[in-house]
């Protein structure tokens, strides 16, 4: 396959930032031969602080377009303050016969752009979906083409007259998604009934009409965290563009995929990472934004791809979880680490096959240990990860499991009392003390 080399030389590590939003434009701004089908990026630096190397590829379209784009994340992106939890390890789908660590390999979160020709094809929406399900599964990811055409023929409202410069709304989305082997969560702000604007509280704050019947769920920074921290994309839907510190003009609604998170020095959550495929990937959506915003005021809907065995969302967990907690007098707001995971993960880490780096050394016997790697679990379960900050230094107070295929409590292990709770193979419920 063709290549072409664009090297990019750098002189400072914190030009790096801009560059990798210049990248885009460079090579969309480039005089691309027909042959061209990607370009690798390089970085290179006459500094020893700052490494000289592959940092990813970019694959161009027929047309001389963008088509996906595999960059490594800035240097400076990083524990503690920045998590890139939806980053995986990538190479080349063209390549038949791949041996780890090879050249081509890279480390990101894949990114989709929609300049040029492209931007004919469909609208923000439309490559935010792609770019979810492309992070989900790479290899089963329909092309926005494709997406398009099925939209159209069975989710869309107008059908095939619609233009797809309308775009996609909160259902539409997850309708998709779900037509496409996922599930989908959809985390909506409600609009009043009467002037059809965004409604925050039980009165509208435009036309003072009461609201009674507010969904249950509504975008907020912890549940859009519960997903993403699992390395769950979610799908964001901003309600304009001004408010985001990385777009120069424009007065229009958005669509922006969460890939990761950034974190306070006492544990809080006060941004997320995003990829906006109209613009640049890898931006920090954090407040203060323009006009004195916070994040849940711009953000009005939230679509979350799942495995079609979750059923329990992330407020149920929770509801659950922290009744266990309350229980066995374990304060609800001492912090926890809530994520979606497979059983044989979680096993790992209350099995302690897995170290917990970011938590102070905790140990309970090995007989415990021994129940939780040998315990029944299901397909897919909520772990939430007990800890309360102490010196400066994050503690371990415990563990609690709940399914994810329906709302069970599976375990629970608390240090302070040291009791465990766990199912056996026979599914039968124990309860130990250590």
């Amino acid at each position: 396959m063709p290549k072409q080399v664009l090297d990019i030389t750098d002189t400072i590590p914190q030009q790096y930032r801009q560059k990798m939003i210049d990248v885009i434009s460079i090579i969309g701004d480039a005089k691309i031969e027909e042959s061209i089908e990607r370009f690798s990026i390089y970085i290179n630096s006459k500094k020893d602080d700052f490494s000289t190397g592959f940092i990813g590829y970019v694959d161009i379209t027929p047309l001389g377009d963008i088509c996906d784009a595999f960059i490594k994340p800035p240097l400076w992106m990083i524990p503690p303050r920045y998590y890139l939890t939806c980053e995986k390890k990538y190479y080349p789908e063209t390549t038949l016969r791949f041996k780890e660590s090879e050249i081509d390999e890279i480390k990101c979160t894949p990114y989709v752009n929609i300049g040029g020709i492209r931007a004919e094809i469909g609208v923000c929406a439309q490559y935010a979906v792609r770019m979810a399900l492309m992070i989900m599964s790479l290899s089963k990811a329909p092309s926005v083409p494709e997406l398009n055409f099925e939209a159209n023929q069975t989710t869309l409202s107008g059908g095939i007259e619609r233009e797809q410069s309308a775009g996609w709304n909160g259902q539409e989305i997850q309708k998709i998604i779900e037509r496409n082997k996922y599930g989908a969560f959809l985390y909506a702000r409600y609009k009043c009934p009467k002037c059809q604007k965004i409604v925050l509280n039980l009165i509208c704050e435009h036309c003072r009409t009461p609201i009674n019947d507010r969904p249950n769920s509504q975008p907020s920074i912890e549940n859009i965290y519960a997903y993403v921290e699992s390395g769950i994309p979610v799908i964001l839907g901003v309600q304009n563009t001004k408010w985001l510190s990385w777009w120069e003009d424009g007065d229009v609604p958005h669509a922006l995929v969460a890939i990761g998170h950034t974190m306070t020095e006492d544990g809080g959550i006060d941004g997320l990472i995003v990829h906006d495929e109209s613009r640049y990937p890898y931006q920090v959506l954090k407040e203060p934004l323009k006009e004195g915003k916070r994040l849940e005021d711009i953000i009005i809907n939230a679509v979350v791809p799942i495995p079609r065995e979750v059923i329990v969302d992330y407020e149920l967990a929770k509801q659950m979880a922290i009744s266990v907690m309350v229980e066995n007098k374990i304060k609800p707001n001492d912090i926890f680490r809530p994520f979606l995971t497979d059983p044989h993960h979680a096993k790992k880490l209350l099995g302690e096959k897995i170290q917990r780096i970011h938590l102070e050394e905790f140990n309970y016997p090995d007989l415990v240990k021994k129940d939780f790697l040998e315990s029944y679990m299901d397909r897919f379960v909520w772990l939430f990860e007990i800890s309360r900050i102490k010196n400066e230094k994050r503690h371990y107070l415990g563990d609690v499991v709940i399914s994810a295929t329906k709302p069970e409590l599976l375990a629970y292990n608390f240090l302070e009392s040291k009791l465990y709770m766990f199912k056996n193979k026979k599914r039968e419920i124990s309860v130990k003390s250590y």
